[in-house]
């Protein structure tokens, strides 16, 4: 049986919008690494610089519990991101966005598709975020494009 036969639909439909960032020669590029330094700095990102958090993500991009998923848009450039942690022991409660930014909605409506294919096949039935500096519907309409939101608690900051 031939999966890829032109008269068959196609067994899996790939999104090419979207894609998840594996190897240091992506991440690399300076057009996304210049996506995500721009999204530390907009979403005013605490405890670290836009080059420290990017050197991490760069450091990190081929582990599998990581997740990089980028979005591009019409001209072809990458234009929204997300990234993503899958829970590395039974300490963290749910995977966690680290960083996400997107001025496209429609662009964030897939990129929330793929993150929650990718967070689903992982056996995760939920993902988190800390929302710092938005009103929370506005941070819930954000991950409604991952799935059903809700507030489910607080952060609370003690300065040392």
């Amino acid at each position: 049986m031939d999966i890829l036969a032109p008269d068959r639909p196609a067994a899996v439909e790939v999104d090419c919008r979207v894609v998840r960032v594996r190897t240091r020669a992506t991440i690399t590029d300076p057009r996304i690494k210049s996506l995500i330094m721009r999204a530390v700095v907009v979403t005013r990102y605490p405890g670290t610089t836009a080059q420290a958090f990017y050197d991490e993500i760069a450091r990190r991009i081929s582990e599998d519990m990581f997740g990089v998923f980028v979005g591009i848009d019409e001209d072809h450039l990458p234009a929204a991101i997300a990234i993503v942690a899958l829970p590395v022991g039974a300490a963290m409660m749910a995977p966690q966005v680290l960083l996400v930014l997107s001025q496209d909605r429609a662009l964030t409506k897939r990129i929330g598709a793929r993150v929650r294919e990718w967070v689903k096949r992982h056996e995760y039935d939920r993902i988190i975020g800390v929302n710092l500096w938005h009103d929370d519907e506005a941070f819930c309409r954000v991950f409604r494009h991952v799935g059903e939101t809700r507030v489910i608690g607080s952060l609370v900051e003690a300065r040392v």
